[in-house]
């Protein structure tokens, strides 16, 4: 996406989480196996408004979010979020015990 690629995906198991792949506005979605509907997506890639759309906003999303300077801020906060527990604390929501059935 960062260098203008457009993303043609499934709509695999959390495809959605991240936030990145965002529906006719960063990339085309199929379902899961469903080729025919890939195969229409990709054909709709030939209208170039839309890829040009679909890359600017990519690219627009990949730039705000993972640049060097915004990754940098993320891994501040989360060391000083971490300085700010005790090890007890911050090893309790990770313990194995946490992973136990109930």
């Amino acid at each position: 996406m960062a260098r203008g690629l457009v993303i043609l995906s499934s709509r695999y198991v959390g495809y959605a989480t991240e936030g990145s792949l965002l529906e006719n506005e960063t990339a085309l979605m199929f379902d899961i196996g469903n080729m025919e509907s890939a195969a229409q997506q990709a054909i709709r890639l030939y209208n170039k408004n839309l890829f040009a759309r679909l890359s600017y906003n990519g690219r627009k999303l990949v730039l705000s979010r993972y640049s060097e300077e915004r990754s940098i801020d993320q891994w501040e906060e989360a060391i000083v979020r971490l300085s700010k527990l005790s090890i007890r604390e911050a090893w309790q929501d990770h313990s194995p015990t946490s992973f136990e059935a109930s």
